[in-house]
């Protein structure tokens, strides 16, 4: 069974930070988002994967290829035409008697698929929310099948949130669909959506259920992003880290080649490759590769790599190759 990946979006909320790569090579943890995906589904058996890529697609490919050692096909998608049209494209490399897994490449989950793999039907990954009026929904009859799917809904019609894991039984009642979809023109906000051509497989009668994710760890804003940081820290191993006149508060992740000195780190912080930390106070923060701070008191900040920050900040959102300074 092939896994299909889209991952051509342009990441506009996490600007500056995805102005120079993919939202999905954003470190978290010392791992990029693309990463926690790709090895929770390998960790399942699963080998086969297609790549819908598109915004600076070199980069998600280089990335694949150095680090992942599984069948790869990467779909240009161009121009971007949404999630629907991307899964469409994938359909050309898909056998369309054979099912197929979607997963959202900008969303880490912690969800055994086995069983779900195993389902006599197509099924969708939901979870719970209170408000979901930002999120796809899915609304169950009496017998828990699914009835209808609906695109951020204006009103509160299901508190179901859709969360971008789908095991389509069949992978051409979805192609077909899709295809549909897009000889007709329906387009929402200049896009394909998905959820449509999941409404047309329900409306032509294909039975429909839900599976639970409780692990479900949004990456689209950098308030969400900072959410997921944290909850993976306090899910990994906690590590043996000494650093000479340091105090490290876990959970932190800081690699082997960062160097630190008289500093306080910790709680909730990723410091990544050839970081440089001087006399400072870090906490809720992803530092990126060969990134320089001193003097600096950093909080809820995201930095991305090869920035230079020296001076006396609370909350910062600074993307690669930055320089700040106090000037006396």
């Amino acid at each position: 069974m092939k896994v299909i990946i889209p991952v051509a979006g342009q990441g506009t909320r996490l600007r500056p930070h995805t102005l120079l790569r993919p939202k999905m090579l954003l470190p978290i943890a010392g791992k990029p988002i693309l990463g926690h995906i790709v090895d929770a589904l390998i960790a399942q058996g699963l080998e086969e994967f297609v790549f819908v890529v598109g915004y600076l697609r070199d980069q998600i490919e280089q990335y694949i290829h150095n680090n992942f050692d599984i069948q790869a096909t990467f779909i240009h998608q161009e121009p971007p035409k949404g999630l629907g049209h991307a899964i469409y494209l994938a359909g050309e490399v898909l056998n369309p008697e054979e099912p197929i897994l979607i997963v959202l490449g900008d969303t880490i989950f912690d969800a055994n698929l086995t069983l779900v793999m195993e389902s006599p039907y197509t099924t969708l990954g939901v979870r719970e929310v209170e408000d979901p009026r930002r999120f796809g929904v899915a609304v169950l009859d009496e017998n828990g099948f699914v009835k209808q799917v609906v695109e951020k809904p204006e009103k509160i019609i299901s508190h179901l949130a859709l969360v971008g894991i789908y095991f389509i039984k069949r992978s051409g009642s979805l192609l077909s669909a899709l295809q549909e979809i897009i000889e007709k023109n329906v387009q929402k906000n200049g896009e394909f959506w998905l959820t449509d051509g999941i409404q047309l497989m329900l409306d032509r009668g294909e039975p429909m259920t839900v599976f639970n994710v409780e692990g479900w760890f949004d990456c689209g804003r950098k308030e969400t992003l900072l959410e997921t940081h944290r909850k993976i820290l306090e899910r990994i191993p906690p590590a043996e880290i000494t650093v000479d006149k340091c105090t490290i508060i876990p959970p932190v992740y800081i690699h082997p080649e960062a160097r630190i000195s008289r500093s306080v780190i910790g709680p909730y912080v990723s410091i990544a490759r050839g970081c440089v930390i001087t006399n400072s106070v870090v906490r809720d923060t992803i530092i990126d590769m060969h990134t320089e701070i001193k003097n600096l008191v950093l909080a809820h900040s995201i930095i991305g790599h090869h920035v230079r920050l020296n001076g006396a900040a609370q909350n910062i959102n600074v993307a690669d190759y930055s320089v700040i300074e106090n000037i006396k």
